[in-house]
């Protein structure tokens, strides 16, 4: 049985993730189920409950509790854990090295950050003193073959911030998408539909300057449209709402012209978003995004993260192993725009093909399955120090906790 460890107290990339992977599974027949420490997406919550997939939702970080759950399932038979959070994942390998248990347990690296400890840390020696600490930990989560890397950026990010190489070949299995060819009459249809129509797409959360490409993507919208009267933005963004603030003064920053063919959307349903996506001409964002809508058959451009300047370098198609542009990207997404839009029916059409084939090939979500039913199970190799470490570590972020994209504070369309 996979079981999926992490929060549905969110919105974002992590979330839609968990979906796809329980979709699946639950369209294949695989046993699924969810350890969560927070339920108050009530949006994903009834969508799992509506595939009858379990969910369990307890103090993760409460050892005890968290034996208990495991003890249970073991009962079951052999299981495969999944975090995407270091904390998430220590937690349970302390559980494994207390008991001394034997069964997989994973964590999915699908942020370059996942490794980081000690970011909010002042103190210079303190800080070192981290880093010095938990990089020998990572080292060993590697070694052990524990960790399953979303891309190489991932791999890259994690040796950057602790200043290593890792010991031994890492594993990497691509982000996991659920890739569903049209036929094709209904291509066709699609794919003619959305040339008409002219829009450019972008979703993503209100995170600067994270995501800061959004206001460089408005300011080449406003180019652009120019010399192409026919030609739309949609933005869907999220989150913050004085970051969300921030987009809807950039837009109004523009006369009447460029503002009524700008449409803004806050925080919309999954489902409306993919609709809304399938319609557009092209999408242009970073990470899962870049993957829905080449999957969807849409013409994709994966931007720079970190610069308020909208910064890419192909058409994913062309290079579908990488879901944000490199570092040293310094060329403009607005002539890939632009190339995009001069193409005819004929040539827009085979890149939207393309680019659906090109993702499937590595991101089809059978590889993922695949990869972690492959994978044996062991014990824990965590030292008493580890476990001691995780433990006051634990202590003291439940102490300071907070909810940073709480889904309260999240405006719904229409006021709700």
């Amino acid at each position: 049985m996979l079981i999926i460890n992490d929060t549905l107290g969110t919105y974002g990339g992590s979330i839609t993730l968990i979906e796809r992977l329980c979709t699946w599974a639950v369209m294949n027949n695989e046993n699924i189920k969810i350890y969560c420490n927070d339920m108050s997406n009530k949006e994903i919550v009834t969508k799992l409950n509506r595939m009858k997939v379990v969910i369990e939702c307890f103090d993760t970080y409460d050892s005890n509790a968290l034996a208990t759950h495991i003890h249970e399932d073991l009962k079951q038979g052999d299981i495969q854990i999944v975090s995407f959070i270091l904390n998430n994942y220590l937690s349970i390998e302390a559980v494994k090295k207390r008991l001394d248990l034997d069964f997989v347990n994973v964590i999915y690296s699908i942020h370059p950050a996942t490794f980081y400890k000690g970011t909010g840390v002042k103190d210079g020696a303190f800080k070192s003193l981290i880093l010095k600490r938990y990089k020998k930990t990572v080292q060993r989560i590697n070694d052990n073959g524990a960790i399953i890397f979303m891309d190489q950026d991932n791999i890259e990010s994690a040796e950057k911030y602790y200043g290593f190489l890792f010991n031994s070949p890492t594993v990497i299995r691509a982000l996991p998408m659920i890739c569903t060819p049209l036929g094709e009459n209904e291509l066709s249809s699609k794919i003619s539909s959305s040339y008409e129509k002219k829009i450019i797409f972008t979703s993503c959360r209100a995170d600067f300057p994270f995501k800061g490409y959004l206001f460089g993507l408005i300011e080449d919208f406003a180019e652009i449209a120019h010399s192409n009267q026919d030609v739309k933005l949609c933005i869907v963004c999220s989150g913050d709402q004085d970051d969300v603030q921030k987009v809807k003064d950039k837009i109004h920053s523009y006369g009447e012209n460029i503002r009524s063919r700008i449409e803004f959307h806050d925080w919309i349903k999954y489902e409306d978003l993919l609709e809304l996506m399938s319609q557009a001409y092209l999408y242009i964002g970073m990470g899962t995004g870049v993957l829905e809508a080449a999957i969807k058959y849409l013409p994709s451009i994966a931007v720079r993260y970190n610069t308020y300047d909208n910064l890419a370098d192909c058409i994913l198609c062309d290079r579908p192993d990488y879901v944000v542009a490199e570092d040293r990207c310094e060329s403009k997404a607005r002539l890939l725009i632009e190339k995009l839009l001069s193409l005819d029916l004929v040539g827009y059409g085979q890149i939207s093909k393309k680019c659906f084939e090109e993702v499937a090939k590595i991101y089809d979500i059978r590889y993922f399955f695949e990869c972690i039913k492959g994978l044996e199970k062991k014990k824990s190799y965590l030292t008493a120090i580890d476990v001691f470490i995780h433990s006051i570590n634990t202590v003291l972020n439940s102490l300071k906790r907070k909810k940073r994209y709480d889904v309260s504070n999240i405006k719904y369309e229409g006021g709700k």
